[in-house]
């Protein structure tokens, strides 16, 4: 008999893996994601502090936040409580071709 499948946790893998590999934040079909309220001014916020930038992405020093935005994508995934993830779409590992995920607080 197969175990029991946490649903939530499988969207948050399949959420993971799918953001990981594509530059492109459209979540297909069946990929849920839920964003807090506030969120998106949160990111923009996060982006705005120079000291963010040199800590997380220091590539990006000489980007504004709106420049950043084009280039990077926040997403929260649930798997163990609600931990928000960078994906930096600058910067890919040349052998596994997955982006940089750089978790952070905000």
């Amino acid at each position: 008999m197969l175990p029991e499948v946490d649903s939530n946790k499988v969207n948050e893998y399949l959420k993971l893996d799918y953001l990981s590999a594509h530059n492109d934040p459209n979540l297909p079909k069946g990929i849920e994601a839920v964003l807090p309220s506030g969120f998106r001014s949160k990111c923009f916020n996060f982006l705005s502090c120079r000291q963010n930038i040199t800590n997380y992405i220091p590539q990006f020093s000489n980007y504004t936040p709106k420049q950043i935005l084009k280039q990077v994508h926040f997403e929260v995934i649930n798997i163990e409580n609600n931990e928000v993830f960078l994906f930096n779409y600058l910067k890919r590992n040349r052998v596994s071709g997955l982006y940089e995920i750089i978790p952070i607080n905000i």
